[in-house]
């Protein structure tokens, strides 16, 4: 593809995920929009790597860990409170960690063993956020 029609796709998406994030907003809580206008930002810009802070590992760990468990958990809350900083700070770490083992998973960067380890890491990794998801749906439900 092209990089100009990769660029349209991406807009267009950002640009749908914002118009259904205003949506939610309206029609459950109206400061969800703070949350729809930080991750739009970040769907924007992240690829653009413009600011470069958002395409650092920092970046990267708020833009599509934190802000997206803080925004859900807000979401179905309606609340910020300590517990919802600890969960959203879980997550936006774990995010760069999966993150970085997949950079390791690359074959031709990096030597078999490092690729095999970081693969396991990554299976691990899934595992546990399988575990957590399921653990907050049942503690939803109970």
């Amino acid at each position: 593809m092209k990089v100009r029609t990769i660029l349209v796709i991406g807009l267009a998406a950002a640009l749908l995920g914002a118009a259904l994030g205003v949506y939610i907003a309206l029609v459950y809580n109206p400061l969800f929009l703070v949350f729809v206008a930080l991750a739009s930002f970040s769907a924007i810009f992240y690829p653009l790597e413009k600011p470069r802070v958002l395409h650092s590992y920092a970046g990267f760990g708020l833009a599509w860990g934190f802000l997206p468990a803080l925004s859900a958990y807000y979401l179905q809350s309606f609340k910020i409170d300590l517990l919802s900083f600890g969960f959203a700070t879980f997550v936006g770490i774990t995010v760069v960690q999966m993150h970085h083992m997949a950079v390791l998973s690359n074959e031709k960067e990096n030597p078999p063993a490092v690729t095999r380890n970081a693969r396991y890491l990554l299976k691990l990794h899934r595992a546990a956020a399988f575990s957590l998801g399921l653990l907050l749906l049942i503690s939803k439900l109970v």
